[in-house]
């Protein structure tokens, strides 16, 4: 192993020294021609007196497609910053024989970039500033240009998405460079030079030059003429940027079109950027840079375990806080996202299974209670719902997500059924006598203000049955799967948190709610996932990576033909279920049902 690593050091040494010859002989070490653009600007607008100072954000090794590698060869002032430990280790090796530079390992951000800069006395009008990150470059220029003035900054765009159309990405401490997904359009560019008295000088392919407007104001130009003439129409482009060919008919569209065009391109980021026609200037969520739990609202960074996905090209980092271990999607996936997993597809595979299950649970729970008000949380297609209302006097409701679900238990089952989150129904205070969720809690953005919301309208003595998965049985094979193939587990059913059973008394007492009862059940699959008992030959298929399917949440739902039971069938069923269930919370079982009411209520 250790042989390897060093085998590994040496490798990356012989490649920068090949990197250097073969860019020297060349000419220049830049992409393409920003060196010589930049000396040509440095020559005719910079006085001798201006400090001889350049930062470079995203410097790489220093010398591969460098912006600022031959200016320190001219004996400028020099800070390197790289967040990769690799370039950053080879950056330091370069940087030594130059008593001006310095080499800095960090992921800046906009909270710590300006202090970086001060810690290394960078002056206030500093020569050049150099910025490629492939992510965050928006917050990270808007954050320096708050506080500093740099006399030139060169800084790579995102060259693929034409003006007027104004895109950023939104502001992710844990950014990682997707398919065309990253860093600001030139016209969004534009609008931030405007705010700070700044102004572009011109466009090379994908890097646009600025200046403030102390400097040369008046050799400013229009973006758009920047843009047209630095990277639309150079006769190689297609050529250089072959790999933007799915995105080359954004050249041929209005930007009305554009517009659709981009939002269904990046439907997969729905609520990760900013996007509009007109300067409407992005505002940084400065929740993404807090790291807290969005559980136990702990301040902190977390810990990541493992890459997961919910299909396509969304990648998330599955963390855990080191507070209250609750794992969870990072950052969490916007409401697209989650919509994009609940098609017509998604539903009705076991209405009548679900049918018979309302039924009997009528028959021996509902039964047992004065009729009142159910409500069904997540409620699918409604079948279950359709089972208790035929089979007991109890008035039935019903929410859920997907308007596919929604239209179908409304149209063809007749019910009450309300589409979006609980929150946003607004049902009256203390209106529901029993409140069914099972398997959602894992599956919505805010966990803490579903359970609150359920809450307050429980009627006093009324009763929340909560059914969830042990999170950390659920995640097991997920992190399972990450660590032997290297590839971000699916998350199997749209899981978006896994609650560890230490954790769920907390938040039903956080909300105001008891515990009366708990049970663990799926005894033998927590114990395979645990290892503990025999699993499934071919477990693995169900986390490998999958295409997005079908997103229009309005398909026709089909239903798959049903399966004739005896009438006693499903209660048998249930009464089984229940035997096979162990009293309390169990760290080896696969899934908790809690029964909860709220604080200082006893059951009626």
């Amino acid at each position: 192993m250790q042989l390897n690593k060093t085998a590994q050091g040496y490798g990356g040494i012989i490649e920068l020294a090949l990197q250097k010859l073969k860019y020297s002989l060349r000419g220049h070490f830049s992409h393409s021609n920003e060196e010589q653009i930049l000396a040509s600007y440095i020559a005719e607008l910079l006085p001798d007196t201006h400090p001889r100072t350049v930062v470079d954000i995203g410097a790489g090794n220093g010398v591969r497609w460098s912006n600022s590698y031959a200016l320190m060869l001219q004996g400028w002032k020099t800070l390197g910053i790289e967040a990769d430990p690799k370039k950053s280790a080879l950056l330091s090796r370069v940087y030594r024989k130059f008593p001006r530079a310095h080499a800095h390992h960090s992921r800046v951000n906009p909270d710590n970039i300006n202090s970086v800069l001060e810690h290394y006395q960078i002056e206030k009008n500093f020569g050049v500033l150099c910025l490629d990150i492939d992510g965050n470059d928006y917050w990270i220029l808007d954050a320096i240009l708050s506080a500093f003035r740099p006399a030139l900054i060169v800084t790579e765009i995102n060259e693929k998405i034409p003006p007027p159309i104004r895109f950023v990405i939104k502001y992710d401490p844990d950014f990682s460079l997707r398919h065309h997904f990253y860093g600001f359009s030139i016209a969004a560019l534009a609008d931030l030079c405007a705010r700070h008295g700044y102004g572009v000088l011109q466009v090379e392919y994908n890097n646009a030059f600025l200046v403030p407007v102390e400097i040369a104001g008046h050799r400013f130009v229009d973006a758009a003429a920047a843009y047209r003439k630095g990277y639309l129409e150079r006769p190689d482009r297609k050529q250089r940027f072959a790999l933007n060919f799915d995105m080359e008919a954004l050249h041929s569209m209005t930007p009305a079109d554009s517009f659709e065009f981009l939002r269904e391109f990046y439907r997969c980021e729905d609520g990760n950027y900013h996007l509009s026609l007109q300067p409407d200037p992005p505002v940084m969520d400065r929740q993404a840079a807090i790291k807290s739990c969005p559980v136990c609202q702990r301040a902190g960074d977390p810990t990541v375990l493992g890459k997961a996905s919910l299909g396509g090209h969304t990648r998330f980092d599955l963390a855990e806080c080191p507070n209250c271990a609750t794992r969870y999607l990072s950052p969490l996936p916007s409401p697209q996202q989650l919509q994009n997993l609940y098609v017509g597809s998604y539903y009705g595979r076991d209405w009548f299974k679900q049918k018979g299950w309302g039924s009997a649970f009528a028959k021996l729970v509902l039964a047992k209670r004065p009729p009142g008000k159910f409500l069904d949380v997540g409620c699918g297609l409604g079948f279950f719902m359709e089972g208790v209302r035929e089979n007991s006097d109890w008035e039935v409701y019903g929410v859920e997500f997907a308007a596919a679900a929604v239209d179908y238990a409304r149209n063809e089952l007749g019910l009450d059924v309300r589409r979006g989150e609980l929150a946003d129904v607004g049902y009256p205070d203390a209106f529901f006598d029993y409140i069914q969720i099972h398997n959602v809690l894992e599956h919505v953005r805010d966990p803490m203000n579903l359970l609150s919301e359920c809450r307050r309208i429980l009627k006093a003595g009324g009763v929340i049955n909560l059914r969830v998965p042990n999170g950390r049985v659920d995640s097991l094979n997920m992190l399972r799967y990450f660590k032997q193939s290297g590839q971000a587990a699916f998350s199997r059913s749209g899981h978006v948190f896994f609650f560890p059973r230490a954790v769920l008394p907390w938040m039903a007492e956080k909300v105001g709610l008891e515990i009366k009862e708990s049970r663990t059940y799926g005894i033998r699959r927590g114990l395979a996932s645990l290892g503990l008992w025999p699993r499934l030959k071919n477990w693995k298929k169900h986390y490998a990576p999958r295409p997005l399917g079908d997103v229009d949440d309005k398909a026709a739902i089909v239903l798959p033909p049903g399966k004739k039971r005896p009438r006693f069938y499903y209660v048998y069923r249930m009464i089984s279920m229940s035997t096979r269930m162990l009293p309390g919370l169990r760290e080896f079982g696969l899934d908790y049902e809690l029964l909860l009411q709220r604080k200082n209520h006893e059951r009626t």
